[in-house]
């Protein structure tokens, strides 16, 4: 009997906390909206741009005399394309391009990125900086390099460039669409954080049903609200 009386009070509760939130629906509509202003303006004027650029390189195969793929240059290809990746991320071509672009290479260490699509002989370099020309250059400055290293140093010739690096004027990063929504959800969160800790701690007693479970005993009279 005791259980039943508590589910039956926890479910009035749930009740009157929707009811509460309902009747502050255009408030918590309000403060996700002021949440999406503030984001908006925080992305748009405080938050570092990024911008990035991209090249592919394709490691060729050797073709026979009759024309066709010499299968065995297409598996040695995939076994060098990482001994590839970690040649054009080493110190000797990172330093190299840093020294050319008068620029420090923790720069290029933290936006280089060298990566392989999968199940391919594509060789993808992309860099991300603040500055849409720099993350070109780097990339353009880096494939240079690497290219006249294994010419030089391997005699490997079997490379070509599918995607030279192109200055990227659209940033990449921050997302002005991704921040939105965030500031949007915690100002929503916000405002129903706000009245349901509000609701809580309201310990009055709100109607004559209320009264009588607080009190134990029946309600006699109500005074009527009078409007002035």
């Amino acid at each position: 009997m005791e259980t039943r009386e508590v589910n039956e009070e926890v479910e009035i509760d749930l009740m009157q906390l929707l009811q509460v939130l309902l009747k502050n629906i255009k408030k918590i509509i309000l403060c996700a909206l002021l949440g999406v202003l503030v984001m908006t303006a925080v992305t748009v004027f405080l938050m570092e741009k990024k911008y990035q650029s991209t090249s592919r390189i394709y490691l060729k195969p050797e073709v026979d005399v009759t024309g066709k793929v010499d299968y065995s240059s297409v598996n040695s290809n995939n076994l060098m394309v990482n001994n590839y990746m970690s040649v054009m991320q080493s110190d000797t071509i990172r330093d190299s391009v840093a020294d050319e672009l008068n620029i420090e290479s923790k720069v290029i260490k933290n936006g280089l990125s060298v990566t392989n699509e999968t199940d391919t002989q594509i060789i993808i370099v992309s860099c991300t900086t603040n500055d849409p020309q720099l993350s070109k250059d780097i990339v353009e400055k880096t494939v240079n390099n690497f290219f006249d290293k294994m010419k030089t140093s391997l005699s490997i010739t079997n490379m070509e460039i599918l995607d030279a690096p192109k200055v990227n004027k659209v940033p990449v990063s921050p997302s002005k669409t991704k921040n939105m929504i965030l500031g949007g959800v915690a100002g929503a969160l916000v405002a129903v954080g706000y009245i349901f800790i509000k609701f809580i701690l309201d310990k009055r007693l709100k109607n004559k049903e209320e009264a009588e479970n607080y009190l134990g005993i029946p309600v006699l009279g109500v005074v009527p609200d009078i409007e002035g």
